[in-house]
């Protein structure tokens, strides 16, 4: 086998990587690679997370052009012209590539011959498809869009055998019984050939697509997959109208005399040529998704901790000030504070401090709510009713934001507000009553451990939300027996995240010993380390003798050169554990984070949501930031998602100041068809969406 630990793709974003840094003294840009590679913005996301995850690349936290190659330069390959990199179609790999032994796995799952037509296009508008059988709903729909040529900004839903397979968004009750699209496999619908799932994309416009199963074959552990092999005629722009709209559009482009023909033209940016399909672009786009195995534990591995464990940690230390770091890691400035500051110190009374909440921001939230506590428990009621008018409010950021930083205040206030909070929690959406449940474990009010057990229970652990999470966390606070079940039926499920180990270490029992010990051969090595602290953990709580009774059933375990080892064995070396290095490794959970502690989480943030910074800053980066349990990168999900995604709705200020922006950008960026922030009159997507999404000032 061939030593080298890249595929050829990746070898041609290691070599571009180096080559432009060599060229400007700089590392490229987003933008750059997406304009190079001809994909799309999630795509090299991807493969960045890839090629980070394998240690070919390293990245400085919440700094832009920071990305550098780990490899030395007489290891990467020659870097080829994108059209060279990616030709068209399934092309079999000649002996002299250098690829024929790129390490592939030995199980790889069957390939589906997909055909995806555009319902209702007239004349016919379809692309043929290789895919792994074993790829997840989520991941076709990044397929659906690269091969598509579609924007990828608009909501979508797949519907199979009579279910909505998509992005659940639990203050959205119409999407309440979707199933996560990334924990469907497409294999489990498209079973035989002749099967057919329906794809629906921008459920305004409405384009309804239809897959179909065309045959099964045999993988070739040579090719890249996914793979386009075949289509016929362009994708309809974004926001064209629909069938009807695409019509009008193509009559209108052309006919010079008709009344439309400059307006659609100024709009598409130039000629369009509706029966033009470039089957070496398509393939260019899916060259840059990288898919892992069904069965690849990454895709349940969130690298920083989720929400209600940071709204945990605010409520064990309310002087960590985590939406101001993780604001300044973004390379925010602070915004004007004067007038707002002014009118929270002036605050006369508690109704016009609680009023004030609605024009806080991220840097002015700790200020208000040390100013809330000094009120005492009398505020009480105004809070209540400051969290029943959210709905009713025009708060500058996300409501859910806002709804969190009243529950804060309350768990500060102490147990003299548990009966509020149990108010509050009577007409709550879902995702506050998970943080009240949160509040409740913190205030040690055991009392109401049936309805923290309930809120588990109305957070199912596979939804793709991770909203149990708090009232998990609840539970171990309170010492209930009931968190051990949940905590086994996550390992059984192969739900792992990044609390798992710590929650396991303080509440797991017997139990968990034996699938924490088969999870050792499949967990990736960077989690090794937490498997093992989390075994020693527990069976130095159980001790040796029932240790070693949990885990009888193995018989006997091979040890990594091949000598069989008893199950006394294998505890031995498990307690060897030094008890201080088991028990400091998961104190992060139990108590609050040191600054230093705090500054590492919020990097980890910053980088997980990709380029956070700078003139190339996207977005739709920005909505995977905490990952959440178990799915982790969501690229569609809405921008109200509740407060289980990050501190998504805590109200920014402008972005950095540029060349082409001196008052920095709006973090909040108007819709495509609204008009532009700018002030032009224009609508956006005419004039600075490609700037913003794309760092493209041409």
């Amino acid at each position: 086998m061939s030593d080298k630990p890249y595929t050829k793709k990746q070898g041609q974003y290691l070599a571009y990587i180096h080559t432009y840094t060599l060229l400007h003294q700089q590392p490229p840009s987003h933008a750059e690679m997406i304009e190079f590679f001809g994909v799309t913005p999630p795509s090299v996301v991807s493969m960045l997370n890839r090629l980070e995850s394998r240690g070919l690349i390293a990245r400085e936290p919440g700094v832009a052009r920071s990305v550098r190659v780990l490899l030395a330069p007489e290891e990467l390959p020659r870097l080829v012209g994108p059209d060279e990199a990616a030709p068209d179609g399934p092309q079999p790999l000649a002996s002299d590539t250098g690829l024929e032994d790129v390490p592939w796995s030995e199980d790889l799952a069957p390939i589906y011959q997909l055909r995806i037509d555009l319902d209702d296009a007239r004349p016919p508008i379809w692309r043929r498809v290789l895919v792994p059988a074993d790829i997840t709903f989520g991941d076709l729909h990044i397929i659906i869009q690269a091969v598509m040529a579609w924007g990828g900004y608009h909501l979508h839903l797949f519907t199979a055998e009579g279910w909505d397979i998509g992005v659940p968004d639990f203050d959205e009750p119409w999407t309440s019984d979707f199933l996560e699209e990334d924990l469907e496999l497409v294999q489990d619908y498209l079973t035989d050939v002749g099967d057919r799932v329906k794809y629906e994309y921008d459920f305004g416009d409405g384009w309804m697509h239809t897959i179909k199963l065309e045959k099964i074959t045999e993988p070739d552990p040579r090719q890249h997959y996914p793979v386009c092999i075949k289509g016929r005629r362009a994708c309809p722009p974004d926001d064209v109208g629909g069938t009807w709209g695409y019509a009008d559009f193509l009559d209108a482009l052309g006919d010079p005399s008709h009344p439309d023909h400059d307006g659609m033209s100024e709009w598409i940016g130039g000629e369009f040529d509706a029966e033009a399909f470039d089957l070496g672009a398509a393939n260019a786009r899916l060259g840059g998704i990288d898919l892992p195995p069904a069965n690849d534990s990454s895709r349940h591995e969130a690298v920083a901790p989720h929400l209600l464990t940071i709204r945990r940690w605010q409520m064990i230390d309310p002087d960590a000030l985590w939406e101001t770091a993780l604001m300044l890691a973004r390379g925010e400035p602070p915004p004007t504070l004067g007038s707002v500051m002014q009118r929270v110190l002036a605050s006369e009374s508690p109704k016009a401090l609680v009023d004030a909440l609605w024009d806080i921001n991220p840097l002015l939230i700790d200020a208000w709510a040390d100013r809330v506590v000094s009120y005492g428990t009398r505020i009480i009621p105004f809070l209540v009713d400051g969290f029943r008018a959210a709905e009713r409010s025009e708060p500058i950021g996300d409501r859910a934001w806002y709804r969190d930083h009243i529950v804060l205040v309350l768990a500060r206030l102490g147990v003299p507000a548990i009966p509020d909070l149990l108010r509050i929690y009577e007409f709550a959406p879902q995702t506050s009553r998970a943080l009240i449940c949160v509040a409740l474990g913190r205030l040690g009010a055991r009392e109401y451990a049936d309805l923290i057990w309930k809120e588990i229970d109305d957070n199912p652990l596979d939804d793709g939300t991770g909203g149990f999470v708090g009232p998990l966390w609840a539970l171990i606070d309170l010492g209930d027996p009931r968190a051990a079940d949940v905590l086994i039926e996550l390992l059984e499920e192969g739900l792992l995240f990044h609390e798992l180990w710590a929650m396991l270490s303080r509440a797991g029992d017997a139990r968990a010993l034996f699938p924490l010990l088969a999870a050792t051969a499949v967990v990736s090595e960077e989690l090794q380390s937490e498997l093992a602290f989390t075994l020693a953990a527990i069976a130095r709580r159980l001790g040796r003798e029932a240790s070693i009774e949990a885990l009888t059933p193995l018989g006997e375990v091979a040890a990594p050169d091949g000598t069989p080892l008893s199950v006394a064995d294998v505890v031995d070396a498990v307690l060897a554990s030094k008890e201080e290095e088991v028990n400091a490794h998961f104190s992060l959970y139990y108590r609050a984070p040191s600054p230093e502690e705090e500054a590492e989480i919020v990097g980890r943030l910053a980088q997980q949501q990709g380029q956070n910074a700078g003139p190339d800053w996207d977005e739709q980066d920005e909505l995977g930031l905490l990952g959440d349990v178990p799915c982790l990168d969501d690229d569609d999900a809405p921008a109200d998602a509740g407060g289980m995604t990050a501190l998504l709705g805590q109200p920014g200020a402008m972005g950095l100041p540029t060349s082409h922006f001196p008052n920095g950008r709006p973090l909040a960026l108007p819709g495509r068809n609204d008009l532009c922030w700018c002030g032009s009159g224009k609508k956006y997507k005419h004039c600075h969406w490609r700037e913003d999404h794309l760092g493209d000032t041409g």
